[in-house]
Order: C-alpha cells, then structure tokens, then sequence
C-alpha cells in the first residue's frame, strides 16, 4: 500500500527521534488510507474535508488532525524507547 511507512515506522523506533517533513507526510497518507483507501488526499486535512463534507461521514469516523497525528507519534515513540 505505502512501501515507505515501513521505513517510517522503523525510524520511529530508534532512539533519539528525528521526524523529517517527509516522515510526516508519509504518515499522514497512511492515516487517511487507513480511514478510506479510496481517498486520494495526501494530507489530513484534505481527508478530513472529504470524508466529513463531501461523504457525510459521522464525525467520529474522521481522521485526527495532523496536530493529533504529530502527538501521537511523539507519544508512542517514547513508550517504545522507554520499553
């Protein structure tokens, strides 16, 4: 689906993190395509757009905020180094 994630995902798991632009967006392509594959938005908040607006989808079905995104990264990157 995403070949790139892996690597992503593989980066997130040394330590000291270092998240680039680039990881980001790869990130936030993988969690729109894990709420809607169908999606051809390569960032949440184009997503967010389309699945809420344009499908009139139940807000809590909608992808987080790439803020939410960031957080979450930073967060489980940090359990993961703290073991």
């Amino acid at each position: 689906m995403l070949p790139e994630i892996g690597n992503v995902f593989s980066k997130l798991s040394k330590y000291p993190i270092e998240v680039t632009p680039g990881d980001k967006e790869a990130l936030e392509r993988f969690v729109t395509a894990m709420y809607d594959r169908s999606s051809s938005a390569a960032d949440v908040h184009a997503a967010r757009l389309d699945m809420f607006a344009r499908k009139q989808r139940q807000y809590d079905a909608i992808p987080p905020t790439s803020l939410d995104c960031s957080i979450t990264v930073a967060e489980q990157s940090l359990e993961s180094a703290l073991g």
